[in-house]
């Protein structure tokens, strides 16, 4: 019967631990985005090493929108490219209540060994996203995208204090 109570404690345990984690990113298939202007890109299928199996590829000038994304300070995007440049992906965002896009900056991607999601890298970029708001990514190299995700990371506290040197030097003493 202990046995039992501590095993369902610890499942307990665990799995709320676990939806904290789960629920702190929220992803989005680039191949489901929508696409501003007339660009158009070609999606793979069958790729077994692709979430969702399909990712977004000849995607040239390409301007993937999501809309009303969570409250988020940290972009996930994952790509590929076997090119023999840096590519830059720039980053707009589109606040509720506002009509026009703003860019709030980009990341360098360096080239991967293969088009496929096989070799990826994930592109990460910090930036403060109210609840809401529009948000987009852009790279006039053919750069193939998988998914992006949205998560929130609560700031980290930052302590300040004063320290006298004849405390750090006593402590030393204490403590060797």
């Amino acid at each position: 019967m202990q046995k039992t109570l501590r095993f369902t404690l610890l499942t307990i345990m665990f799995a709320t631990l676990f939806s904290m984690f789960a629920l702190a990113a929220t992803r989005y298939e680039c191949e489901t985005a929508s696409v501003e202007g007339d660009k158009t890109y070609k999606t793979e299928t069958d790729a077994n090493n692709a979430s969702g199996g399909v990712y977004a590829s000849s995607t040239n000038g390409v301007t993937f929108v999501y809309d009303n994304v969570p409250k988020s300070n940290v972009i996930t995007l994952r790509s590929s490219a076997k090119i023999t440049f840096t590519a830059t992906v720039t980053f707009k965002l589109k606040k509720p209540g506002e009509d026009a896009w703003t860019t709030v900056g980009s990341v360098s991607f360096e080239p991967t060994t293969s088009w496929n999601m096989l070799d990826h890298r994930d592109l990460t970029f910090s930036v403060d996203i109210p609840e809401g708001s529009s948000f987009a990514h852009y790279s006039p190299s053919g750069i193939n995208y998988d998914f992006i995700e949205f998560s929130y990371e609560e700031p980290k506290e930052v302590k300040t204090g004063r320290i006298e040197a004849e405390t750090c030097v006593e402590d030393m003493a204490t403590y060797g």
